[in-house]
């Protein structure tokens, strides 16, 4: 391999892999050399990016800080400035893309008590047919001497039934669809953060 007309011996290949956030383009078209060879090489250019990883989780702020120490030090700034020098923490990402998230379960989740709630007001309005449709069999019941359970377990047990198979037949469907979505050819690297 040659760069810069100095040649190069390839000591390894990165494995393929989905990128969502990457620097300059994909691995497949960057090549990483010695940051020695580097500087050799390029001597009259700048860092210009820099990319750390702190040992845990615990730590990102105490090595953001330390960061910011070291290098106000070396150029000359004040170290609680942070505009002075920009650094792009993920975590800042990752706490907006879990607000995204939650959002978004909370919408789901609001449209779903909704519909809960319109389905039960379907139901009660059916029920509420059936039992003016029944009048006069439910007054002829009651005076034959029926206790009220005996008159309205007919009903609960039809309102149940009719609920059973509404959800029962929603979920198949669900089901169905999630599986010709998940047997349709569709290509490309995002389709492999979905769980089909």
């Amino acid at each position: 391999m040659t760069i810069n007309q100095s040649t190069f011996l390839v000591v390894g290949v990165m494995q393929a892999k989905v990128m969502m956030g990457m620097y300059s383009g994909p691995d497949k078209g960057q090549a990483s050399i010695p940051a020695p060879t580097f500087k050799a090489m390029f001597t009259d250019a700048k860092l210009g990016n820099m990319v750390y990883k702190p040992a845990s989780e615990q730590m990102a702020d105490q090595a953001k800080a330390q960061i910011y120490r070291v290098l106000a030090r070396k150029y000359r700034f004040d170290p609680d400035d942070t505009r002075a020098l920009g650094i792009w923490d993920t975590r800042e990402n990752q706490r907006i893309t879990g607000n995204i998230a939650l959002g978004i379960q909370m919408f789901l989740g609001i449209i779903g008590g909704l519909t809960l709630f319109v389905g039960g007001m379907g139901v009660a309005n059916i029920m509420y047919a059936v039992v003016k449709e029944r009048t006069r069999e439910i007054g002829v019941k009651m005076a034959l001497g029926a206790k009220v359970r005996q008159v309205m377990s007919p009903f609960v047990l039809e309102a149940l039934t009719m609920t059973i198979l509404g959800g029962t037949l929603g979920t198949v469907v669900g089901v169905v669809l999630m599986q010709i979505i998940a047997a349709l050819p569709l290509k490309g690297d995002a389709f492999e953060f979905l769980p089909l």
